[in-house]
């Protein structure tokens, strides 16, 4: 029991805390340098998968047309997956900015709709985005100028969350934001950033291939194009604006299904995890992506094998106050989130987050596969 305590307790310390401090004191000392150039001309295609985004997608549009492009060509593909509202109407009205709709009648799921889009797509480099978000001016150029690079194959924006209206969420979600980009990019300087996120990200039209099913197409996409032999980098300067919800139960839907269909990626890709073949690579996946997911079962197991050697000594007596102490903090929050401030419900963010995790990975092991579903919107 003493092994399986000090084993749990030191990867969560590791996963929590050393790895982002090794990798970015690694970074300061052995880092690549920043792109800073300008994009060269080339064909660009933003793509937007929607469902169900009538309150949303207008606004997006304007914003994408508003996007300074430099030497670059651009066109907009709007990948409706069988709306019941006015999304494709209202995207249809931007058709004199060509702008191309594809509608689909059914509601088959963001892959599906995605891979249809793709299929028409003959651009050099494809930029997704969700369709709730609103990309900076300069972002898209701030992106397209890593393609000058050959071995770069994909290009990871940055997520600003705009906490109005999002209450407590809304605080924890820009936090949580702020140390995963500063991780990202510690990554990136090293071995390449781990993975993008759906906000807004770029990948060359050539390295994508066909998307799987039931699984986070933002996480396959990025990993196909380290699998190819490419390499993804991370900018935190190409920035996207997201909204968040401020609904506790849709946050925690949107988490588990998020690590359900993360993890089912992380295991159609398990050869990445091989350092023999990938490298520093691989043991950025494995911490950042695959320990990161097992936090949860970590902590629990930590924390019943601290009660259960609570009487044989000092240490492991204290260790079950801290780990109770922090469960307790977080359902306190919980109970009471209407009277406290919002940086006391931290701990109840965090608590929140680990068992969504934790639900989406046994999900994910026990065969339960997410393929439709409706965004998580106010």
């Amino acid at each position: 029991m003493t092994v399986i305590f000090w084993s749990s307790v030191i990867i969560l310390i590791y996963t929590m805390a050393g790895y982002g401090v090794i990798w970015w004191i690694a970074s300061r000392l052995w880092g690549r340098s920043p792109e800073n150039g300008e994009a060269s001309e080339m064909t660009v295609t933003l793509l937007i998968a929607a469902h169900n985004e009538a309150g949303s997608i207008g606004d997006k549009l304007r914003n994408a047309l508003s996007l300074d492009r430099g030497k670059l060509g651009l066109e907009i593909v709007v990948a409706c997956d069988g709306c019941t509202d006015e999304t494709a109407e209202i995207a249809r009205g931007f058709a004199q900015d060509d702008v191309i709709v594809l509608d689909s009648k059914e509601h088959l799921g963001k892959t599906h709709v995605m891979t249809q889009a793709l299929e028409a797509i003959t651009s050099d480099v494809v930029v997704f985005s969700d369709a709730n978000t609103a990309i900076q001016p300069d972002a898209l150029q701030k992106m397209c100028r890593h393609f000058n690079d050959e071995q770069v194959g994909g290009v990871c924006g940055a997520v600003a969350v705009n906490k109005t209206g999002g209450g407590w969420l809304g605080l924890a979600e820009s936090l949580y934001w702020q140390y995963d980009h500063g991780l990202k990019h510690s990554e990136s300087l090293i071995a390449g950033a781990v993975s993008a996120q759906g906000s807004l990200y770029a990948v060359r039209r050539e390295l994508i291939g066909t998307i799987p099913e039931a699984m986070a197409d933002d996480l396959v996409i990025s990993l196909g194009v380290v699998a190819a032999g490419y390499r993804l980098v991370f900018d935190p300067t190409a920035l996207t604006i997201e909204s968040v919800s401020s609904s506790d139960t849709k946050e925690f839907g949107r988490r588990t299904r998020s690590t359900e269909r993360g993890w089912r990626g992380l295991m159609y890709y398990s050869t990445l995890l091989n350092p023999f073949k990938y490298g520093l690579y691989s043991l950025q996946l494995i911490s950042h992506k695959v320990l990161r997911r097992l936090v949860p079962f970590l902590f629990c197991i930590g924390w019943l094998a601290s009660l259960f050697l609570a009487n044989t000594g000092e240490v492991y007596w204290w260790s079950a106050w801290v780990f109770s102490g922090f469960v307790g903090m977080g359902l306190f929050g919980l109970a009471a989130q209407k009277y406290l401030p919002k940086v006391l419900l931290l701990p109840t963010f965090m608590m929140m987050s680990n068992i969504a995790m934790m639900r989406g990975v046994m999900n994910a092991m026990t065969g339960k596969r997410t393929v439709v579903w409706v965004p998580t919107r106010d």
